[in-house]
């Protein structure tokens, strides 16, 4: 019985931060199933011993699996591989960054009808978190810029996040009115905070590049080997 030969094709798709999928484009086994069954029929009907049968049975048996193989769809199957960046600092607060992103857009989902405004700001959140993430992806210094707002408005959001889905699937009330307002205001300027320390980073950057810009062209003029521009 002839083998498929077609072997699983790896692809890679854009993933949330923190995250790697690997998406694997695979045949179905339902013609090798077919081809057995047709095979094991045979032998039920047909005296196998004998080679003109036995001949049938491999012919049978291999016009059923490509007619099933030709009739097959392929199955595409996503697998999550860890991430790694190669720094360990790196990896570690990448996965806290995501972690915290997930609690917010799982909260998020989960006051949506109810509260569109705060879920518009949770969801702003949420994508923050991944942005600041993918700049310490991209650069490791980074991470220093940013630990102190790490250690302390990450753990923050997740609890009031988890706060504000719980209090808001209580009856209203005198307090849970109060606490809800109380945690809304809260999105607003942790929305605000994350942005600006988003802001900050490529404003670093764009420091750092500057820099390296000036003391090029000093060398360049120094050497002489500064371009005419004129």
């Amino acid at each position: 019985m002839p083998s498929d030969t077609n072997q699983p094709s790896p692809v890679t798709e854009q993933a949330p931060v923190g995250k790697r999928y690997i998406y694997q484009t695979v045949k179905s086994a339902l013609p090798v199933w077919i081809a057995a069954l047709t095979w094991l029929i045979c032998a039920l009907l047909f005296p196998l011993y004998k080679i003109g049968w036995l001949i049938t049975t491999a012919v049978l048996t291999t016009a059923a699996f490509l007619i099933a193989r030709s009739a097959a769809r392929t199955e595409t199957r996503r697998i999550e591989v860890p991430f790694s960046s190669g720094n360990p600092d790196v990896d570690d607060a990448v996965r806290e960054f995501d972690r915290v992103a997930g609690i917010v857009e799982a909260d998020r989902a989960a006051v949506a009808d109810r509260y569109p405004d705060a879920a518009s700001h949770m969801a702003e959140i949420a994508a923050l978190l991944g942005q600041i993430a993918g700049c310490i992806i991209d650069d490791a210094e980074d991470l220093r810029r940013c630990r102190r707002f790490m250690n302390y408005y990450l753990p923050t959001t997740a609890k009031l996040a988890d706060k504000y889905a719980y209090i808001t699937s209580k009856n209203d009330s005198e307090n849970v009115l109060e606490t809800r307002k109380a945690i809304e205001s809260a999105f607003v300027q942790i929305e605000s905070a994350y942005r600006k320390q988003y802001d900050s980073l490529f404003a670093d950057d764009a420091l750092d590049i500057t820099t390296d810009v000036t003391v090029l062209e000093t060398m360049l003029k120094k050497d002489g080997l500064e371009a005419d521009l004129k």
